[in-house]
C-alpha cells in the first residue's frame, strides 16, 4: 500500500469496499469475479492514495461516497478508478472564522501603525 496512515487507510478502505460492493451488486458488464473483489478494492485504494495522498475523513468521506453513488447511477459498465476521479466533486472550502470586531482603540492603533509604515516606505523610496 502506498502513502497514508493506518487510520486514513482504514476509513478509505471501508468507503471503497462499500462503493465497489454496490457497483458489483448492479451486475454491470466487466465487473470483477467474486474471488477478485478484495484485490480490486486494494488496487482502488492504492490508486486513490497515489492520485490524492492527503485524504481526510472529515473533508472527503461524504464526497467519496457520493462519487460512488454517481457511478452507480451513471455507469453502464464496471468503472475504473479514473471514472471515480472524474465524478469526484472538489473539496468543500471551509471559510475562516470572522474575526471579532475591533475596539476603537485597536482601530486607532492600527491606523497609527499604517501611517508609520507609509512614512518609512516613503523615506526608503527617497533614499534611492
Amino acid at each position: 500500500m502506498s502513502k497514508g496512515s493506518p487510520e486514513q487507510i482504514k476509513w478509505l478502505k471501508s468507503v471503497v469496499a462499500q462503493g465497489l460492493a454496490r457497483l458489483i451488486v448492479l451486475g454491470l458488464p466487466g465487473r470483477p469475479a467474486e474471488e477478485m473483489t478484495k484485490q480490486v478494492a486494494t488496487v482502488w485504494v492504492e490508486a486513490l492514495l497515489f492520485k490524492f495522498p492527503d485524504w481526510d475523513e472529515k473533508l472527503d468521506r461524504k464526497r467519496l461516497e457520493k462519487a460512488f453513488l454517481r457511478l452507480c447511477c451513471e455507469c453502464d459498465k464496471f468503472p475504473s478508478p479514473k471514472m471515480l476521479f472524474d465524478v469526484l466533486s472538489p473539496r468543500e472550502v471551509i471559510a475562516l472564522p470572522v474575526p471579532p470586531p475591533r475596539t476603537p482603540e485597536q482601530q486607532a492603533e492600527s491606523a497609527r501603525r499604517w501611517r508609520e509604515l507609509r512614512l518609512l516606505l516613503g523615506q526608503a523610496r527617497l533614499k534611492k
